[in-house]
């Protein structure tokens, strides 16, 4: 990837295709969305083969114009405050489009992913972005390959959207893109628009800004690599992490059970935390479905107590166990409650909170977890057929491990940002070497 380099073309604003509608001139944040992290989610799809790109890139800005009208949200931005979205008629999303030198094809890039590469040159926002016109809460970038493929780049404000709405958003697009080849885009019928439930469950509070999380104390700088767990070793993960009297783990559980226990020997003798996010739409009574828009997730801490493990290293089973201990107390009592944590600003369980302020003492090791699995992303097709590969390329100044599907929907790829000391020692575990490979 060392000769890649991709030359943008165009740079426009998208509007949407009809006026907003007065009830709609301002999308009021829930509680969740205010606690929500200053950032940009980043997701890149690659499609191969996609035949006249002049033609697709037009097809992509029509429906994305489209699509605004109803995920309105996206075209709006923050005018002055942090707890609305203003409507966007002269606003918008900002569109960007790319093409790659001579020399490169897609399948360069898929094959031999360079994650820092993959961010600068394929997403065309890296960093949250304020000015005197407010904040952009949709950036897309096309990027086309002289092969023929397509690379299609998004960035979402994490401030009004999780990974869940985000996904219904570019599957929604995608649909409209697909429908209006087939039937035109005066004859569009598509299902299932988004619903906006999240401020009227969780109303906005008076509080203060959120902010990015701190910077915790990273070394020499960061790295991100990618592990992969194909069929097989899932099967013989899911195995070794289930205890006779329990019932078979998920995938997810025995994964994520595995790199818990791959950072624990990193340095056995300090304490480990996992903050893992967690969908709430299933677990209200009544469950939301998941066209419902907007920050709906919590986060849960999984601590494990440095006396029990202790200079040692825990059997996958038993942090299936502690995994599930958390994760089940996410009922619907626990996901209408809103408890925040002024330290960094997140909406957590009350019992939580003192470990969290434990943090800025260096106690412990904290790690940010987050699993996209079963989210459609191999689904979204903009009528030139599904991508090869999805991925997140990210550079984070704290520890953060993300589970999405692989194409086959049964194998997991996992992308890990650590130290690059710790990601030396990582990599190299023989445990996890046993069960994945390291693209």
């Amino acid at each position: 990837m060392s000769k890649l380099h991709v030359n943008i073309i165009s740079k426009e604003r998208i509007l949407k295709s009809s006026p907003t509608p007065l009830h709609s001139q301002r999308y009021n944040l829930s509680f969740l969305d205010q606690s929500a992290i200053q950032t940009y989610m980043r997701f890149i799809l690659f499609y191969p083969n996609v035949d006249d790109f002049s033609t697709k890139i037009d097809l992509l800005k029509r429906s994305l114009s489209h699509t605004l009208n109803v995920f309105y949200p996206f075209a709006g931005y923050f005018a002055g405050e942090e707890s609305a979205v203003v409507g966007g008629d002269e606003f918008g999303a900002e569109f960007v489009e790319a093409e790659v030198g001579e020399g490169i094809t897609l399948n360069d890039v898929v094959k031999d992913p360079d994650f820092v590469g993959l961010e600068k040159l394929f997403l065309p926002r890296k960093e949250i972005q304020r000015g005197e016109d407010g904040e952009v809460q949709l950036s897309v970038q096309a990027t086309g390959f002289c092969c023929g493929g397509v690379a299609v780049g998004v960035c979402v404000s994490h401030k009004i959207a999780d990974g869940v709405s985000a996904t219904t958003f570019m599957k929604y697009w995608a649909t409209v893109a697909s429908n209006e080849q087939k039937l035109g885009m005066d004859n569009l019928n598509i299902d299932l628009p988004p619903t906006y439930d999240g401020p009227r469950i969780w109303p906005k509070q008076a509080i203060s800004a959120s902010r990015p999380l701190p910077d915790l104390d990273m070394g020499t700088g960061t790295v991100t690599k990618r592990f992969v767990f194909d069929a097989t070793s899932i099967a013989n993960l899911r195995a070794k992490a289930t205890k006779i009297d329990e019932p078979n783990v998920t995938r997810v559980e025995a994964i994520t059970a595995l790199m818990w226990s791959c950072l624990i020997s990193l340095s056995p003798e300090r304490e480990k935390v996992l903050m893992f996010a967690i969908n709430l739409r299933q677990r209200l009574s009544p469950p939301l479905s998941n066209q419902s828009f907007g920050n709906i997730t919590k986060s849960v801490l999984m601590p494990i107590g440095k006396p029990s493990f202790l200079g040692s290293r825990p059997e996958l089973c038993h942090l299936v166990e502690l995994f599930r201990e958390s994760v089940t107390k996410v009922d619907d009592g626990y996901s209408r409650k809103t408890h925040i944590c002024p330290i960094i600003n997140m909406i957590l369980h009350e019992p939580f909170l003192k470990v969290v302020e434990r943090m800025q003492e260096n106690l412990y090791d904290l790690y940010f977890v987050t699993s996209w699995c079963r989210l459609p992303f191999y689904e979204i097709d903009f009528g030139w057929g599904r991508p090869i590969w999805f991925t997140n390329p990210f550079r984070s100044n704290f520890p953060i491990i993300l589970l999405t599907d692989e194409a086959d929907g049964i194998g997991v790829e996992v992308l890990v940002c650590l130290s690059k000391e710790d990601m030396a020692k990582f990599e190299n575990d023989p445990i996890l070497l046993a069960f994945s490979n390291a693209r």
